[in-house]
């Protein structure tokens, strides 16, 4: 891809990690800085993914490599400890307790 339209990811976090050096232009242009951010080989762009406007400035010559990534928050930690809670009454001489919702 050389270019990435305006969006905001589906995460909560966005990564990116910088391979190469051996092109021209690209970066992930960030609107509400109104610049764009080029890490150095290794380095690392991350930022709200989910709440800042942002898109891949257009590649003009080579290719450029980079690792993206993605982190999610799952808001049921508050749920699973209850469900936890539950679990260790109902087994007091469990040594553990633990719960997963799924949904």
């Amino acid at each position: 891809q050389r270019y990435l339209p305006p969006h905001l990811d589906e995460s909560s976090h966005s990564f990116i990690i910088a391979l190469n050096s051996e092109f021209k232009g690209g970066g992930t242009y960030i609107h509400e800085l109104e610049r764009v951010l080029s890490p150095t080989v290794g380095g690392m762009v991350s930022f709200e993914g989910g709440s800042l406007l942002h898109s891949g400035d257009p590649v003009v010559s080579g290719i450029r490599y980079c690792i993206v990534a993605f982190c999610y928050i799952d808001n049921v930690r508050e749920q699973t400890a209850k469900t936890a809670e539950v679990e260790k009454d109902n087994n007091t001489n469990a040594p553990f307790s633990f719960g997963f919702q799924f949904g």
